[in-house]
This record gives C-alpha cells, structure tokens and sequence, in this order.
C-alpha cells in the first residue's frame, strides 16, 4: 500500500473514530491517528523531492 493510501486511511479512520460519541479515549485516538496520516504525507513529500530515494526519510 503506498503512503498515500496509507495517509488516506488514516485520516478517514480518525474521523470515523472521532464521531463514535461512545468510544472511550476518542480525542486521544484521533490525534494520533491525524498526526499519523500528517507524518505520511510529509514521507511523500520528502521522497517527491528527492527522486524517491529511501534514505532521505
């Protein structure tokens, strides 16, 4: 899965999690779950900028 999708899922996963009114820990839980999909998205444009090399990570 590329860190694209990845990032996608994340974020949809957050807020799915964030609109459980019942869901213990919900804030906790979207906030890692953003900054996860944040993360990956800085990864693509890390690798975008420099020709998709891995070790710019």
């Amino acid at each position: 899965m590329s860190l694209i999708k990845k990032s996608e899922v994340a974020t949809i996963s957050a807020i799915e999690i964030y609109n459980k009114p019942d869901f213990k820990y919900r804030e906790e839980t979207f906030a890692l779950l953003a900054l996860n999909a944040w993360e990956l998205l800085l990864k693509v444009k890390v690798l975008a900028e420099n020709a998709n090399n891995a070790r710019s990570i």
